[in-house]
Protein backbone atom coordinates (compact mmCIF):
# COMPACT_ATOMS: atom_id res chain seq x y z
CA UNK A 1 0.00 0.00 0.00
CA UNK A 2 1.54 3.40 -1.35
CA UNK A 3 1.79 6.48 0.77
CA UNK A 4 -1.71 8.07 -1.19
CA UNK A 5 -3.91 5.00 -0.15
CA UNK A 6 -2.87 5.23 3.47
CA UNK A 7 -3.49 8.80 3.67
CA UNK A 8 -6.73 8.46 1.73
CA UNK A 9 -7.78 5.47 3.94
CA UNK A 10 -6.88 7.75 7.13
CA UNK A 11 -9.16 10.30 5.90
CA UNK A 12 -12.30 8.02 5.25
CA UNK A 13 -11.45 6.57 8.67
CA UNK A 14 -11.63 9.63 10.10
CA UNK A 15 -15.05 10.66 7.90
CA UNK A 16 -16.41 7.05 8.92
CA UNK A 17 -16.30 7.72 12.35
CA UNK A 18 -17.36 11.22 12.40
CA UNK A 19 -20.71 9.53 10.48
CA UNK A 20 -21.02 7.02 13.22
CA UNK A 21 -21.19 9.13 15.90
CA UNK A 22 -23.80 11.09 14.04
CA UNK A 23 -25.65 7.99 13.73
CA UNK A 24 -25.00 6.89 17.43
CA UNK A 25 -26.37 10.70 18.32
CA UNK A 26 -29.32 9.70 16.10
CA UNK A 27 -30.22 7.07 18.02
CA UNK A 28 -30.27 9.31 21.02
CA UNK A 29 -33.70 9.21 22.74
CA UNK A 30 -34.15 12.54 24.57
CA UNK A 31 -37.79 13.35 25.98
CA UNK A 32 -36.70 16.39 27.42
CA UNK A 33 -37.22 19.60 25.06
CA UNK A 34 -33.93 21.72 26.37
CA UNK A 35 -31.85 17.95 25.81
CA UNK A 36 -33.65 17.79 21.95
CA UNK A 37 -32.59 21.16 20.96
CA UNK A 38 -28.90 20.07 22.09
CA UNK A 39 -28.96 17.04 20.38
CA UNK A 40 -29.70 19.00 17.51
CA UNK A 41 -27.40 21.70 17.60
CA UNK A 42 -24.92 18.98 18.41
CA UNK A 43 -25.82 16.99 15.28
CA UNK A 44 -26.16 20.07 13.36
CA UNK A 45 -22.80 21.60 14.14
CA UNK A 46 -20.57 18.17 13.46
CA UNK A 47 -22.95 17.39 10.21
CA UNK A 48 -21.17 20.94 9.04
CA UNK A 49 -17.48 20.27 10.16
CA UNK A 50 -17.77 16.38 8.31
CA UNK A 51 -19.46 18.48 5.36
CA UNK A 52 -16.29 20.49 5.40
CA UNK A 53 -13.65 17.54 6.07
CA UNK A 54 -15.26 15.60 3.05
CA UNK A 55 -15.10 18.42 0.62
CA UNK A 56 -11.41 18.82 1.36
CA UNK A 57 -10.95 15.03 1.25
CA UNK A 58 -12.83 14.91 -2.09
CA UNK A 59 -10.19 17.84 -3.30
CA UNK A 60 -6.98 16.02 -1.48
CA UNK A 61 -8.39 12.97 -3.83
CA UNK A 62 -8.63 14.39 -6.99
CA UNK A 63 -5.59 16.62 -6.88
CA UNK A 64 -2.78 15.19 -4.52
CA UNK A 65 0.44 14.42 -6.34
CA UNK A 66 2.42 11.60 -4.39
CA UNK A 67 5.13 11.08 -6.23
CA UNK A 68 6.59 14.88 -5.86
CA UNK A 69 6.39 17.27 -3.23
CA UNK A 70 3.90 19.80 -4.77
CA UNK A 71 1.89 23.12 -2.76
CA UNK A 72 -0.51 25.30 -4.28
CA UNK A 73 -2.10 27.81 -2.79
CA UNK A 74 -5.71 29.56 -2.90
CA UNK A 75 -7.41 32.52 -2.06
CA UNK A 76 -8.24 36.25 -2.39
CA UNK A 77 -5.87 39.07 -3.28
CA UNK A 78 -3.76 39.91 -0.29
CA UNK A 79 -4.57 37.22 1.61
CA UNK A 80 -0.96 35.79 2.31
CA UNK A 81 -0.38 33.68 0.06
CA UNK A 82 2.62 35.20 -1.46
CA UNK A 83 3.91 35.20 1.83
CA UNK A 84 3.69 31.58 2.89
CA UNK A 85 5.32 30.94 -0.61
CA UNK A 86 8.45 33.13 0.34
CA UNK A 87 8.37 31.87 3.84
CA UNK A 88 8.59 28.46 2.14
CA UNK A 89 11.14 29.48 -0.19
CA UNK A 90 13.10 30.66 3.19
CA UNK A 91 13.31 27.86 4.81
CA UNK A 92 14.19 25.52 1.75
CA UNK A 93 16.51 28.02 0.32
CA UNK A 94 15.55 28.01 -2.53
CA UNK A 95 17.66 28.80 -5.30
CA UNK A 96 16.07 31.52 -7.16
CA UNK A 97 15.44 33.59 -4.38
CA UNK A 98 19.50 33.08 -3.15
CA UNK A 99 20.10 34.38 -6.76
CA UNK A 100 17.42 37.33 -6.61
CA UNK A 101 19.07 38.13 -3.60
CA UNK A 102 22.35 38.19 -4.69
CA UNK A 103 21.57 40.52 -7.83
CA UNK A 104 19.69 42.97 -5.48
CA UNK A 105 21.86 43.09 -2.34
CA UNK A 106 20.51 46.68 -1.64
CA UNK A 107 16.79 45.24 -1.36
CA UNK A 108 17.28 42.74 1.39
CA UNK A 109 16.25 45.18 3.98
CA UNK A 110 13.20 46.06 2.13
CA UNK A 111 12.29 42.50 0.95
CA UNK A 112 12.91 40.93 4.97
CA UNK A 113 10.16 43.66 5.87
CA UNK A 114 8.04 42.41 3.04
CA UNK A 115 8.58 39.22 4.68
CA UNK A 116 7.84 39.42 7.78
CA UNK A 117 4.47 41.69 7.01
CA UNK A 118 3.44 38.88 4.80
CA UNK A 119 4.73 35.62 7.07
CA UNK A 120 2.18 37.59 9.31
CA UNK A 121 -0.54 38.12 7.39
CA UNK A 122 -0.33 33.92 6.75
CA UNK A 123 0.27 33.26 10.79
CA UNK A 124 -2.79 35.54 11.30
CA UNK A 125 -4.41 33.89 8.40
CA UNK A 126 -3.43 30.25 9.90
CA UNK A 127 -4.41 31.15 13.09
CA UNK A 128 -7.90 32.36 12.25
CA UNK A 129 -8.81 28.80 10.34
CA UNK A 130 -7.05 26.50 13.10
CA UNK A 131 -9.80 29.20 15.92
CA UNK A 132 -12.46 28.22 13.75
CA UNK A 133 -11.80 24.62 13.94
CA UNK A 134 -11.38 24.69 17.56
CA UNK A 135 -13.98 27.40 17.95
CA UNK A 136 -16.66 24.53 16.07
CA UNK A 137 -15.29 21.75 18.41
CA UNK A 138 -15.40 23.55 21.73
CA UNK A 139 -19.06 24.35 21.06
CA UNK A 140 -19.49 20.81 19.96
CA UNK A 141 -17.89 19.61 23.37
CA UNK A 142 -19.96 22.16 25.05
CA UNK A 143 -23.25 20.81 23.90
CA UNK A 144 -22.39 17.42 24.17
CA UNK A 145 -21.04 18.00 27.96
CA UNK A 146 -24.78 19.49 28.71
CA UNK A 147 -26.33 17.30 26.71
CA UNK A 148 -24.74 14.58 28.60
CA UNK A 149 -25.90 16.18 31.40
CA UNK A 150 -29.17 16.67 30.65
CA UNK A 151 -28.93 12.49 29.89
CA UNK A 152 -27.72 12.00 33.05
CA UNK A 153 -30.43 14.02 34.84
CA UNK A 154 -32.74 12.05 32.67
CA UNK A 155 -32.27 8.91 34.16
CA UNK A 156 -31.85 10.29 37.70
CA UNK A 157 -35.39 11.32 37.22
CA UNK A 158 -36.28 7.95 35.54
CA UNK A 159 -35.15 6.13 38.25
CA UNK A 160 -36.74 8.23 41.16
CA UNK A 161 -40.16 7.81 39.13
CA UNK A 162 -39.43 4.27 38.66
CA UNK A 163 -39.05 4.06 42.37
CA UNK A 164 -42.17 5.96 43.42
CA UNK A 165 -44.30 3.70 41.25
CA UNK A 166 -42.70 0.24 42.86
CA UNK A 167 -43.72 2.02 46.06
CA UNK A 168 -47.02 2.78 44.39
CA UNK A 169 -47.26 -0.56 42.96
CA UNK A 170 -46.08 -2.02 46.28
CA UNK A 171 -48.57 -0.30 48.43
CA UNK A 172 -51.49 -0.99 46.29
CA UNK A 173 -50.86 -4.62 45.97
CA UNK A 174 -50.79 -4.66 49.68
CA UNK A 175 -53.83 -2.51 49.79
CA UNK A 176 -55.68 -4.90 47.47
CA UNK A 177 -54.04 -8.13 49.52
CA UNK A 178 -55.35 -6.56 52.93
CA UNK A 179 -58.94 -5.99 50.91
CA UNK A 180 -58.92 -9.77 49.58
CA UNK A 181 -58.41 -10.67 52.96
CA UNK A 182 -61.55 -9.32 54.26
CA UNK A 183 -63.52 -9.78 51.63
CA UNK A 184 -62.22 -13.38 51.88
CA UNK A 185 -63.58 -13.11 55.75
CA UNK A 186 -66.22 -12.14 54.95
CA UNK A 187 -67.26 -14.53 52.30
CA UNK A 188 -66.15 -16.96 55.31
CA UNK A 189 -68.27 -15.99 57.36
CA UNK A 190 -71.27 -15.75 55.72
CA UNK A 191 -70.57 -19.20 54.20
CA UNK A 192 -70.41 -20.34 57.96
CA UNK A 193 -73.87 -18.60 58.86
CA UNK A 194 -75.21 -19.78 55.82
CA UNK A 195 -74.40 -23.29 56.57
CA UNK A 196 -75.58 -23.22 59.68
CA UNK A 197 -78.63 -22.11 58.96
CA UNK A 198 -79.09 -24.52 55.59
CA UNK A 199 -77.76 -27.07 58.71
CA UNK A 200 -80.29 -26.15 61.24
CA UNK A 201 -83.41 -25.58 58.50
CA UNK A 202 -82.45 -29.42 57.01
CA UNK A 203 -82.59 -30.19 60.41
CA UNK A 204 -86.30 -28.94 60.94
CA UNK A 205 -86.94 -30.18 57.34
CA UNK A 206 -85.83 -33.90 59.13
CA UNK A 207 -87.46 -33.68 62.37
CA UNK A 208 -91.04 -32.33 60.14
CA UNK A 209 -90.14 -35.15 57.70
CA UNK A 210 -90.09 -37.30 60.59
CA UNK A 211 -93.01 -36.50 62.62
CA UNK A 212 -95.02 -36.80 59.17
CA UNK A 213 -93.42 -40.05 58.41
CA UNK A 214 -94.34 -41.50 62.01
CA UNK A 215 -97.90 -39.76 61.56
CA UNK A 216 -98.39 -41.87 58.36
CA UNK A 217 -97.45 -44.63 60.09
CA UNK A 218 -99.73 -43.91 62.88
CA UNK A 219 -102.48 -43.56 60.42
CA UNK A 220 -101.71 -46.39 57.87
CA UNK A 221 -101.41 -48.88 61.11
CA UNK A 222 -104.57 -47.84 62.62
CA UNK A 223 -106.27 -47.91 58.66
CA UNK A 224 -105.22 -51.22 58.48
CA UNK A 225 -106.48 -52.38 61.76
CA UNK A 226 -109.84 -50.97 61.44
CA UNK A 227 -109.77 -53.09 57.81
CA UNK A 228 -108.47 -55.70 59.57
CA UNK A 229 -111.35 -55.34 62.28
CA UNK A 230 -113.95 -54.86 59.49
CA UNK A 231 -112.44 -57.93 57.86
CA UNK A 232 -113.28 -59.60 60.83
CA UNK A 233 -116.47 -59.09 61.37
CA UNK A 234 -117.51 -59.59 58.07
CA UNK A 235 -116.04 -63.43 58.10
CA UNK A 236 -117.85 -63.84 61.44
CA UNK A 237 -121.26 -62.78 59.85
CA UNK A 238 -120.17 -64.58 57.00
CA UNK A 239 -120.11 -67.86 59.30
CA UNK A 240 -123.38 -67.07 60.98
CA UNK A 241 -124.88 -66.45 57.77
CA UNK A 242 -123.37 -69.94 56.55
CA UNK A 243 -124.26 -71.80 59.82
CA UNK A 244 -128.14 -70.54 59.22
CA UNK A 245 -128.32 -71.53 55.88
CA UNK A 246 -126.63 -74.85 56.95
CA UNK A 247 -129.27 -75.23 59.62
CA UNK A 248 -131.65 -74.61 57.15
CA UNK A 249 -130.66 -76.91 54.95
CA UNK A 250 -130.18 -79.83 57.89
CA UNK A 251 -133.58 -79.05 58.97
CA UNK A 252 -135.53 -79.70 55.34
CA UNK A 253 -133.41 -82.70 54.73
CA UNK A 254 -134.79 -84.14 58.23
CA UNK A 255 -138.23 -83.38 57.61
CA UNK A 256 -137.52 -84.76 54.13
CA UNK A 257 -136.23 -87.95 55.86
CA UNK A 258 -139.33 -88.18 58.21
CA UNK A 259 -141.59 -87.63 55.30
CA UNK A 260 -140.25 -90.12 53.37
CA UNK A 261 -140.60 -92.21 56.56
CA UNK A 262 -144.19 -91.64 56.81
CA UNK A 263 -144.78 -93.11 53.66
CA UNK A 264 -145.89 -89.66 52.44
Amino acid sequence: MNANQDFNRLYRDISKNMASAMEDLGGLKVENKEGQERLFNITGKLREIQAGFDEELEFLETNAEWEKFTMAFFGETNAGKSTIIESLRILFNEESRQQLIDQNQGDVDKLAELINIHAGHAEQALLQAFQKHADDLAVARRECNQLAKILNDEASERVKIAERQAAESKELAEREAKARLEIAERQAAESKKLAVREAEARLKMAELQAAESKDLAEREAAERLRISESEADTRTKNKRILAGVLGVLVGAGLAATALIVVGI
